[in-house]
């Protein structure tokens, strides 16, 4: 399995876990106590998951462009 599938597998984990966080913390407040620590959690996960598949991306053209010459 090449390593951009890989990124991309997990950067859809990433998101499952935010939208999993989002509707648990507003199922179960009393947990996460006030909305911006639930808000950062869900916007942490988020972020990584775009990162994950911008790396996906750029290894994909990298690939790509190598194999061109």
């Amino acid at each position: 399995m090449e390593i951009k599938n890989i990124l991309k597998k997990l950067a859809y984990i990433c998101i499952f876990l935010a939208v999993i966080t989002l509707i648990y913390g507003f199922v179960e407040l009393s947990i996460f106590k006030h909305y911006l620590i639930l808000i950062l959690i869900v916007t942490l996960f988020i972020a990584v998951s775009f990162i994950l598949l911008a790396l996906s991306e750029i290894l994909e053209w990298l690939h790509f462009l190598t194999k061109q010459k």
